[in-house]
């Protein structure tokens, strides 16, 4: 499956899950839609693809934020800023490392308890990893926090999952 998401799409009103990840072949593209007139959808997975730009402000509008949603878009071209309406979820896993993020996520969303953040962080690693830091997922697990890139410049986005391409070579460096 190649290109954007046809709008026929968005009549399915009654989707409850939506998994188009890993469309190989040069992917799904073109921008992300709102989902906003799906009140069931719960688990959208499309990673893997090459969509870009940023999420629409009113992504998943109406969606029922009285259970566990699931987003995960991680390895797309995806710019901007994460809609601070989503601050409306109390429960919620977001995956959206390895993108272009150029924003800081927003106080309401660091706020969040999302993606099993412990309670007693307030820091927004727990969604994306910082400018200049990295792990593997883009955001920090309970058990594998960002760390801090060791040259200025690399991990220029929220959310990267590498400090550069030498990341490999210095840690078996370090161990031999």
């Amino acid at each position: 499956f190649e290109g954007g998401l046809i709008d026929d799409l968005q009549q399915l009103v009654s989707l409850k899950y939506l998994d188009l990840s890993k469309q190989g072949g040069g992917g799904l593209n073109g921008t992300i839609p709102s989902f906003s007139n799906f009140t069931q959808l719960s688990e959208i997975y499309l990673s893997d693809n090459g969509f870009q730009g940023s999420l629409p402000v009113a992504f998943l509008e109406i969606a029922d934020n009285s259970r566990l949603v699931t987003v995960d878009l991680r390895s797309n071209q995806l710019t901007g800023a994460i809609p601070v309406g989503l601050a409306r979820f109390d429960k919620m896993t977001i995956e959206l490392g390895d993108n272009l993020i150029d924003t800081r996520p927003a106080d309401e969303l660091c706020a969040k308890s999302w993606n099993d953040k412990p309670a007693t962080t307030s820091d927004c690693d727990f969604i994306l990893c910082n400018v200049g830091t990295a792990n593997g997922f883009g955001r920090a697990t309970s058990g594998l926090p960002c760390r801090l890139c060791s040259r200025e410049g690399e991990a220029p986005t929220y959310g990267s999952t590498e400090c550069g391409t030498d990341d490999e070579r210095e840690t078996l460096e370090s161990m031999y």
